[in-house]
């Protein structure tokens, strides 16, 4: 079996460690401290999954979120990778307009744990 690969980006500081799970299930896990970060990494390397959280804030202009130049990048480069975004439930609502735009294939939220991931990753 092939070892697949996590990307994770928690811009706010917020971390999960998923170095057990990701022992067991054969996932390398890489960890990047903003998405402009990541966006270089997917040119070169395409992930099975990108675990990001989602931050609404009307002060971003034209973009709804700090995730939409990550979702283009992801359409753009890494057409099979699967995107799971934790979210605050504040910001469920506005998750769904984003959602509209870009394909997001789960939404989690706060509180988080690892073993939330484990069903999403098998």
């Amino acid at each position: 079996m092939s070892q697949k690969k996590l990307f994770m980006v928690f811009e706010s500081g917020f971390t999960i460690d998923f170095s057990t799970l990701c022992e067991v299930k054969t996932i390398h896990q890489t960890n990047f401290s903003s998405n402009r970060k990541l966006i270089s990494q997917l040119k070169k390397t395409e992930p099975d999954y990108i675990i990001s959280e989602f931050i609404y804030s009307p002060s971003l202009g034209t973009q709804i979120s700090n995730l939409d130049g990550l979702l283009g990048s992801v359409e753009r480069y890494c057409k099979k990778t699967q995107l799971i975004i934790y979210t605050e439930s504040r910001y469920r609502e506005k998750l769904e307009t984003v959602r509209e735009k870009f394909k997001i294939h789960h939404v989690l939220e706060y509180p988080v744990q690892a073993s939330d991931i484990c069903p999403l990753i098998l």
